[in-house]
């Protein structure tokens, strides 16, 4: 039995336990006022350029610019594509159908 609690110790002295926490020596943490937090917004998204409405809805109908040639011109995502088609074949189904005089 002795030689089991001392072979128990020795591994124990040995082995870091998982569960326990790292020690951490003591950190100064500064804490952010409410007037901290809205100047640095303030000052953030002023570094940040106004993309507006024209811009947002280009990058939901055209694909991506090419980053090694900028100035190719973007061409329009295949979903766009698709779905005009759609949108404009049933437009004109639809009037063919209704103001189509019958013989």
């Amino acid at each position: 039995m002795a030689l089991e609690e001392e072979i128990t110790t020795n591994i124990l002295k040995h082995r870091q336990l998982r569960w326990c926490p790292p020690e951490v020596e003591e950190q100064h943490i500064t804490l952010a006022s409410p007037n901290d937090i809205k100047k640095t917004f303030a000052a953030r998204f002023g570094k940040a350029c106004d993309s507006g409405v024209w811009k947002r809805l280009t990058s939901v109908v055209l694909e991506p610019a090419n980053p090694f040639d900028p100035k190719v011109p973007r061409r329009f995502r295949r979903e766009v594509v698709v779905l005009g088609s759609m949108v404009l074949s049933f437009l004109v189904l639809a009037l063919y159908f209704n103001f189509a005089t019958t013989r």
